[in-house]
């Protein structure tokens, strides 16, 4: 199991926090999320064998811009 911690700006309402989970939750392999509108973090736990690539590109595809903290 991987921790992925992704930093999102535009994420500011709760529509954008059941967005991003929604678009994250949709990629293969990805096993947990946790999107913080407060601090604009997502927490996702995800399988050795899931992209991380995959994951960015669900999000920016919903319309978010990502930066990866860890």
């Amino acid at each position: 199991m991987i921790l992925e911690i992704l930093r999102i700006d535009t994420m500011r309402t709760r529509r954008d926090r059941w967005a991003i989970a929604a678009a994250v939750e949709a990629v293969p392999g990805v096993r947990r999320v946790l999107a913080n509108q407060a601090d604009r973090t997502v927490r996702i736990e995800r399988d050795d064998d899931s992209s991380l690539v995959a994951i960015v590109k669900a999000i920016n595809d919903a319309g978010y811009e990502v930066a990866v903290l860890a």
